[in-house]
């Protein structure tokens, strides 16, 4: 986890960390192994404004959104953890924040247009 991260190598890093972790709930522990957090190398983040705080969790198959109608910022705060399988979506005039030490259980959807949340 000292070299995870969002670039090429970085990502490869983290799937090794994988590779031993504990699963669900336990395995946030490699949120604390690095100041970025760990972000699976399953989720996709695919959002021009998305901010992360400090040791974030970002679980399985996580997708991260913005729609190409302008969707507004997404800020995940420090310590929050996502879970598997969750949608956190911006579209046209909406913002999404999570606050610090918050969680998103498994199979949420949180979708923010015209409005924040």
């Amino acid at each position: 986890m000292k070299f995870a991260g969002m670039s090429p190598s970085g990502r490869i890093a983290t799937r090794f960390a994988t590779w031993l972790a504990p699963p669900h709930k336990a395995g946030t522990i490699l949120k604390t192994m690095n100041p970025n957090g760990y972000i699976a190398p399953s989720a996709t983040i695919y959002h021009s404004d998305v901010r992360f705080g400090a040791n974030v969790f970002i679980g399985d198959r996580v997708i991260i959104y913005e729609a190409v109608s302008g969707g507004g910022p997404a800020r995940i705060g420090d310590r929050v953890c996502i879970y598997r399988d969750s949608i956190l979506e911006t579209g046209f005039g909406g913002r999404l924040t999570i606050g610090p030490d918050s969680a998103v259980h498994p199979r949420c959807q949180l979708n923010a247009y015209m409005g924040s949340i």
